[in-house]
């Protein structure tokens, strides 16, 4: 019973939506079952909810003490107890979506033939909606219902007259512009990591639409534009220049879950821009993180993402802004999950200490910290091939890339991760069996190093190349 779909979801509920669930089932309007009420009794009196204190036999006897344990009949319980429960979280979520609740309201209404009723109750969906911070394809799907129906409700009588049928095809339009080009966006990124291909019906339409002075004013719809237009066009570098004046100036007014999607579109590009040569992307990519811990994007309740941590770091340090790496770390480095957050807080130390060139302390970090993710194992790896290489280790760096490479064929990465690692472990080896005597092999390995792609530590193995020379 503990890995059951009831405790499953009971587990979810915080305190206030237990204790909202017990006022629930002792309603009768909502639950007919007294044993689903003895059931919600018995998880909220347990302190622990374990496989031990749910076993069937046990949750069974607390129901009925004085029969003979009876698998079906517990499980009928159980069935009831879920359906109740998928009812108070249709209520919960209702009750947070005020527009659809005057909605159904309404439609009841009409139903009812109270259409005086029902166009009070729209009326004031309206008014919500016209209050509402974001002005997402949320925000316009709603407005287009709220539209249709109003229209649907006036009657066939009162249509000679005029109608709002244009604000029907605007909010509709402007609903398709924007769901169209947020999919395309992530269908490009998808492209690039999968090699997924997809056909995306209108678009050259809705990309022409877009641009027409009606949506001059749309910073929604003129974000996802160019977002879409810089994945898809990636030396256009106007569509980046416009998409971060947009958010940098906080015009795109979008639920924080939606602009963090935009900001990680921009990051995309900027990562894939500067993984082919463009260093001054760097920049680019600092600020748009910057933008995003300002906003308080990146977190969820309350907790920061590991990953998100090491590449705001690592942005940060490219940068040289060890100082701000540093406070960074102080300030973030308790926001990220407890299972991720020694092995992250702990690589970017160690990174810290090789940037300032303390490499035997930067080696001694990461030998104590147990990589137990695979992002980071592959980050710490390529770290310690940077350690060894300067501290002039050159056995143990052959050995570390033999290993790094059986490591990147074993386990289950995108192929994307796996070229890049793969192109710094490849020049790596050229550059300990090169013979450093002759500069037509410098120059072979100067041009190789330029024109490998894509290779992350482009910037760090061209020093190493200078330094040598």
């Amino acid at each position: 019973m503990y890995k059951s779909k009831l405790i499953e979801i009971f587990k979810s509920f915080d305190r206030a939506e237990k204790l909202g669930f017990r006022r629930w089932v002792n309603s009768s309007i909502h639950n007919q079952h007294k044993d689903v009420i003895k059931l919600t009794d018995f998880l909220l009196s347990r302190r622990k909810l374990t496989p031990i204190t749910l076993q069937r036999e046990r949750v069974y006897k607390h129901l009925y003490p004085n029969s003979k344990y009876n698998l079906h009949r517990l499980n009928h319980v159980l069935s009831f107890t879920v359906e109740v429960m998928e009812a108070y979280i249709q209520y919960l979520t209702l009750k947070n979506k005020p527009i659809e609740e005057l909605c159904f309201i309404s439609e009841y209404y009409t139903n009812k033939s109270l259409s005086h009723l029902a166009q009070k109750k729209l009326k004031k969906a309206q008014q919500v909606l016209e209050d509402s911070t974001y002005q997402n394809d949320s925000y316009y799907h709603h407005s287009f219902l709220l539209e249709q129906t109003l229209f649907e409700l006036e009657g066939t009588e009162l249509r000679r007259h005029q109608t709002n049928l244009q604000a029907i095809f605007t909010d509709l339009t402007t609903f398709t512009i924007i769901a169209t080009l947020k999919n395309a966006c992530t269908a490009i990124s998808h492209r690039n990591l999968y090699q997924n291909d997809y056909k995306i019906p209108l678009l050259d339409a809705i990309l022409k639409e877009a641009q027409t002075p009606t949506y001059a004013q749309n910073f929604v719809v003129k974000s996802y534009y160019h977002c879409y237009m810089a994945l898809a066009h990636p030396k256009e570098e106007k569509h980046f220049t416009i998409i971060k004046e947009l958010l940098l100036s906080k015009k795109i007014l979008l639920p924080p879950k939606e602009l963090k999607h935009v900001c990680l579109l921009v990051i995309n590009y900027c990562i894939k821009r500067f993984n082919t040569g463009a260093e001054a992307y760097v920049q680019q990519v600092f600020d748009i993180y910057s933008f995003g811990l300002d906003q308080k994007i990146w977190l969820e309740k309350g907790y920061l993402s590991h990953n998100t941590f090491k590449n705001i770091a690592n942005a940060a340090l490219r940068l040289k802004a060890y100082e701000w790496t540093d406070s960074f770390v102080k300030e973030y480095g308790s926001k990220i999950k407890t299972s991720h957050q020694k092995d992250y807080t702990n690589y970017i130390k160690a990174k810290i200490l090789f940037e300032q060139g303390h490499f035997l302390a930067a080696q001694q970090v990461l030998i104590t910290t147990d990589s137990i993710d695979l992002f980071i194992g592959l980050a710490i790896k390529l770290l310690l091939l940077k350690i060894y290489w300067k501290l002039g280790e050159f056995d143990l760096l052959e050995a570390h890339l033999d290993s790094f490479s059986v490591y990147l064929n074993r386990k289950k990465i995108l192929a994307y991760h796996r070229q890049i690692y793969g192109n710094t472990i490849s020049i790596t080896r050229k550059m300990i069996y090169a013979n450093w005597e002759i500069k037509a092999d410098q120059e072979k390995l100067h041009q190789l190093i330029l024109q490998t792609n894509p290779l992350t530590e482009r910037p760090w193995l061209l020093k190493q190349l200078d330094l040598i020379k």
